[in-house]
């Protein structure tokens, strides 16, 4: 369960006001922190147990003793200061100490189980045994009064990131001491939280300051309007924290603005907590890698958990939350996103469905029937596969379709598909590309798209044919795949042409079909299948709608919406007929090694 809390005094020093804002923004939780400008510690125990009975009949519950215990310097220890440390400890008199006793019969007085310290106000060679008999007496009082201490991290004081948070609680080993993790302190610092700070910290958090911070303004804001990325963090902290999970605002902001910003922030964590986004994990950083980025980030219902590569340079000039294993990303993520090389296509996706997780991948979705029954074999393995061809969602292949299904074309005659690029040497210098065994070929790799229009469009339930069908090396003469195919095949009275060539000197020329119907003809071309450039039909067959996207990339802009239709999908159950599974994607594959089979490696010797 996760509850929503706030400060008391983030709100205002009036008891009865800060009642009326809970019961306006349907809170019931709220921390103790200070009244009237006196902290909680310094009030007289007969003003506490009336303030617990009036919260008690407003149907306010007190989560936590927001306590200023160790926000002080220690005793005993020559403590030589760090610079001029900001302190506010609200009421109360830090020169002073608490008394731990009271603390506790606090604790029981509003029937709260959660307290929260500090690690001393903080001084040159700390170290955290310092802590150890302060902590000690706190964990015995704990034990007996079944409390757990609330170890926070506050730039003051000594303990002030995730690594000195988490040295402390091992340190310590105690149920009764877990993390009041405060995300905003951290960015207040300058240092940003990261998923692997979460996935530490994990089990040991149990509550969660939540406060903007504006780099800009060097000031906190309200949450929403800093630079706090907390739909990402908190999606983070859901999956590993405690399941009896609190979060806190904790505003910060102007005194003279706090009920305001109190409301806002609470309004902005409400829609963040409700809102479920799948959350990908991009595993490889190559050239398609921003094309996935830009389609997740655009997508309300999707979110980015971050990025894998077994090159680390690379990864690291992506500049977005990365993993340090394949494994820590599918631990952490609901969808495996894969664009590494073709042949690592098959590894990667049983890896990901053997730990549960949703597979997205890049084409082919395999090289052969061996790799393909490999993956069979894991449970349920088509429900949870889909395969990026994502130019089933350009806008004309969408006209195209609707054109088909409308029965208004007559029968379809003749097709013609090409791909017409251009990929220069250096291309052909990562390791596994233009390699039979690790690209596959052209087809599997520039060729696959166009064929995928032609098959699922066009090809009837009968056999296809390959009537004839050749390979060769035009212009990248040391790879030993091709640069070059040219096949002609047959299904039912269809004739198919075919043309993939990645010789297309000096840049990109076009992917375009072209089919002739017995009423009339179409043609869609541009970079990526991405503009309707001719269609003509008799007898009043003419359609009105003629979709166009000019300056289109080479890969298209159909990653957006096949992001988004996959995510709606995973959220609603509401499948789009152009997702496609593991089985339909693998049809590609048997065909594409079908034409292999039947082409000759053209070579001009001898003439």
């Amino acid at each position: 369960m996760k509850r929503i809390s706030i400060i008391n005094d983030e709100i205002s020093d009036d008891p009865k006001r800060v009642v009326l804002f809970l019961k306006l923004h349907k809170i019931k939780n709220v921390d103790l922190r200070s009244i009237n400008g006196k902290n909680v510690l310094d009030i007289p125990l007969p003003v506490l147990r009336k303030l617990a009975i009036y919260l008690n009949r407003n149907g306010i519950k007190v989560t936590c003793i927001a306590s200023p215990i160790l926000k002080w310097y220690p005793s005993g220890i020559k403590a030589k200061k760090v610079g001029n440390i900001k302190i506010d400890s609200f009421g109360f008199n830090n020169k002073s100490k608490a008394d731990y006793e009271k603390v506790f019969i606090i604790a029981d007085i509003f029937k709260t189980k959660y307290i929260r310290v500090f690690s001393f106000l903080k001084y040159k060679d700390f170290k955290i045994k310092h802590l150890d008999k302060e902590i000690e007496k706190l964990l015995d009082l704990a034990k007996k009064k079944n409390k757990i201490l609330l170890l926070e991290n506050e730039p003051a004081c000594n303990i002030d990131s995730v690594d000195s948070l988490y040295k402390a609680v091992k340190r310590y080993n105690s149920k009764h001491l877990r993390v009041l993790l405060d995300i905003g302190n951290l960015y207040k610092q300058g240092k940003k939280l990261q998923d692997k700070d979460i996935v530490k910290l994990g089990k040991y958090i149990r509550y969660v300051h939540i406060k903007d911070y504006s780099q800009t303004k060097k000031e906190y804001v309200p949450v929403g309007a800093g630079d706090i990325n907390y739909k990402k963090h908190l999606s983070s902290i859901k999956k590993f924290a405690d399941k009896d999970l609190i979060f806190s605002i904790e505003t910060h902001t102007n005194k003279k603005n706090r009920y305001r910003d109190s409301g806002n922030s609470i309004n902005e964590l409400k829609e963040i907590l409700s809102n479920k986004k799948i959350r990908y994990g991009i595993v490889g950083c190559g050239r398609i890698l921003k094309k996935h980025l830009l389609a997740i980030k655009a997508d309300k219902n999707s979110e980015l958990g971050g990025v894998f590569d077994i090159d680390k340079k690379k990864m690291n000039s992506v500049g977005e939350e990365h993993f340090r294993n394949l494994g820590e990303l599918i631990e952490n993520v609901d969808v495996v996103d894969i664009c590494t090389p073709h042949h690592t296509h098959k590894d990667m996706i049983i890896k990901a469905l053997r730990s549960n997780k949703k597979c997205l991948c890049e084409k082919p979705v395999c090289l052969n029937e061996k790799e393909a029954n490999e993956i069979r074999k894991i449970k349920n393995y088509d429900k949870n596969i889909f395969v990026v061809f994502q130019n089933r969602f350009n806008p004309p292949i969408l006209f195209l379709k609707k054109l088909i299904n409308s029965k208004k074309t007559g029968k379809i005659l003749y097709i013609f598909g090409n791909v017409r690029w251009f990929r220069d040497k250096d291309y052909y210098k990562k390791s596994w590309r233009g390699k039979k065994k690790l690209e596959g070929g052209i087809l599997f790799n520039q060729g696959i798209h166009i064929i995928d229009i032609m098959m699922e469009n066009f090809s009837p339930k009968s056999t296809v044919k390959v009537i004839n069908s050749f390979r060769k090396k035009i212009y990248h003469k040391k790879i030993n795949t091709e640069d070059l195919f040219l096949a002609q095949f047959k299904s039912g009275d269809t004739i198919f042409n075919l043309e993939v060539v990645v010789s297309s000197v000096p840049r990109n020329l076009e992917s375009s079909i072209f089919v002739i119907f017995e009423r009339g003809s179409i043609k869609i071309g541009g970079v990526a299948l991405n503009e309707l450039l001719y269609s003509s039909f008799k007898d009043k067959c003419d359609v009105d709608f003629k979709p166009e996207v000019k300056n289109s990339p080479v890969y298209g802009n159909g990653h957006n919406i096949l992001i988004k239709k996959l995510s709606e999908y995973l959220l609603t159950g509401k499948k789009d007929i152009n997702l496609v599974s593991f089985e339909e994607a693998y049809k590609r594959t048997v065909f594409i090694n079908q034409l292999y089979k039947t082409a000759k490696e053209i070579k001009y010797k001898n003439i």
